[in-house]
């Protein structure tokens, strides 16, 4: 394992959280109680950041066919803080981007992922849009088991737990749940008292 390019992966996915969070803390442009834009208008954009940002993340580090990425964490992120929209636009945009690298993998990621937005509209209205990194990290944490079990069970030719047991799972979930912390952290730490 090239621990070199990981540990540069991880900087870039999670300064990119940090940015990101950072910014739309200290703006309030994306917020719900910010009244500048409509509040579908703010979820679409909301979408269309987090979906850029699950394009990003899908750049990644690969270990024997397996992709330590941070595609769902972006999803996850903009699904917990910015609600039901931008979970489902940014996994559609995480979903057609994926299906263009194809695999052994690309089905049952691609329906992780949309299943994985699903969970968040449920998550986010019972959370009420109010979360705390903590928390967001915590939920991560079995999304991306579901997303594990699924490549497990449902990859053609049963090479699915080759990848995931043959693979540092611990890596596969720290990546999306690490971005999902910082960004949640840098969101909540810049927003205005």
């Amino acid at each position: 394992m090239d621990l070199s390019v990981l540990f540069t992966l991880f900087v870039l996915n999670i300064g990119l959280a940090v940015v990101l969070g950072a910014f739309l803390g200290w703006s309030c442009f994306l917020d719900r109680d910010d009244d500048r834009l409509p509040s579908t208008t703010k979820e679409v954009i909301a979408a269309l950041v987090f979906g850029l940002m699950a394009v990003v993340g899908t750049y990644s580090y690969s270990s024997s066919g397996v992709l330590y990425n941070s595609r769902n964490g972006a999803v996850i992120a903009g699904g917990l803080y910015f609600g039901p929209i931008t979970a489902l636009g940014s996994a559609l945009i995480a979903v057609l981007y994926r299906s263009s690298w194809g695999g052994v993998t690309m089905l049952p990621c691609l329906a992780a992922t949309v299943i994985a937005a699903f969970l968040l509209i449920f998550i986010h209205a019972k959370c009420n849009g109010r979360i705390s990194p903590l928390k967001a990290m915590a939920i991560t944490i079995p999304i991306e088991a579901m997303h594990l079990i699924m490549v497990g069970l449902f990859s053609s030719n049963g090479q699915g737990w080759d990848l995931v047991t043959g693979s540092e799972v611990g890596l596969l979930m720290l990546m999306s749940t690490l971005v999902v912390g910082a960004f949640g952290l840098a969101y909540t730490r810049a927003r205005p008292s």
